[in-house]
Order: C-alpha cells, then structure tokens, then sequence
C-alpha cells in the first residue's frame, strides 16, 4: 500500500524534468523492495500463484532497473535498453521457474 501511495504522489507531483532521477530512483527502490517482500514472504498458498506474481513482480523490478541504467547512460552511445530489457525477461522467468523452494519437501 505504501508503495502505491509514494507512486502515485510521484507521478502527480513530480512531472518535471528535473525530477527524472528523483522519479527513476524511487520507482526503482520500491520495485526491487516489493520483489523481494513477495518472493521471500511468499504470501499465497497457491505455489503457481506465488510463482506468476513473483514473475510479475521480477519483470516490473527488472524494467525499473533498466530504466535506471539507460537514465545513467542517457547522454552516451548506449542505445541497448530495449534489448537489455527484452533479454533480462526470459532470464528473470526462467530462474523463478525453476528455483527450488527451501519450505516446499
């Protein structure tokens, strides 16, 4: 709920660009925090249900993530986000796809 709260407060109020890095690295925190809250506390007993919202949560944290990258990179030859983001989507669901759950026998 937090989250939801800091991301809409962000877009309404801070729409200008000079605001970019301070949008960017707030998305990106609280992205990569909600995939780690949901792939450690697993809340849903479903295991597949656990596995699509991990999925889910790892492709809005890895596009964060890239976006970050290409806003540091923004004003050099680097023009390989879209690539890097599209690469990063079968890696990221392939690992938790096939990551082993401890509290599962």
């Amino acid at each position: 709920m937090i989250e939801k709260i800091a991301l809409a407060f962000t877009y309404s109020y801070l729409t200008n660009e000079e605001f970019h890095w301070v949008l960017i690295s707030i998305i990106t925190i609280l992205s990569v925090i909600a995939f780690i809250k949901f792939f450690v506390e697993s809340p849903y007993h479903n295991e597949r249900l656990t596995v699509v919202i991990n999925i889910e949560t790892a492709i809005f944290a890895w596009a964060n993530i890239v976006l970050l990258i290409s806003k540091i990179l923004e004003f050099t030859s680097f023009n390989g986000g879209l690539q890097l983001f599209l690469l990063g989507i079968p890696l990221s669901i392939g690992l938790l796809i096939f990551n082993k759950d401890d509290r599962v026998d």
